[in-house]
């Protein structure tokens, strides 16, 4: 009996890191990367079922930190005074390892480059009612891998 188990060993999702550019991010709360695939949609005369092919992905990015760098101010800036679209390359690495999941698949890393902030990026964030001040910012890459 010592080699069966009785709970499902189900993969945390808390144990991880978020490098930006090759830099540890070490405030960083939540990370998120999801493709969304861009359909196009046809039916001829007579057929009753439409038809849908892929176009295109546009692959999304969360990124939640505590405040705690000044980067983000310093991309819009950099875009101020010279007009060059900043661009970042984003790695999210999963570490948690005692999981059925990892068992099968190993440690899950994915690469994001050509990323892109398409949110509001915080400038100043103050509140009587707050805790930690956290920034959450929302971009676009053009390539991802895993």
């Amino acid at each position: 009996m010592a080699d069966e188990t009785y709970n499902k060993r189900r993969h945390l999702c808390n144990e991880g890191k978020v490098k930006l550019d090759g830099v540890t991010v070490l405030d960083a709360v939540k990370f998120k990367v999801v493709s969304t695939p861009e359909v196009a949609e046809s039916r001829g005369l007579g057929e009753r079922v439409k038809s849908k092919r892929y176009k295109g992905v546009e692959h999304k990015i969360t990124l939640t930190t505590y405040k705690s760098t000044k980067a983000y101010k310093g991309a819009i800036q950099k875009y101020l005074d010279t007009g060059e679209t900043p661009e970042f390359t984003i790695t999210g690495i999963d570490e948690y390892a005692h999981s059925d999941y990892y068992d099968t698949n190993g440690h899950d890393t994915v690469t994001c480059k050509g990323c892109v902030i398409t949110s509001d990026v915080p400038l100043m964030d103050l509140d009587t009612e707050g805790d930690y001040a956290k920034d959450e910012l929302e971009l676009s890459a053009y390539q991802v891998t895993s």
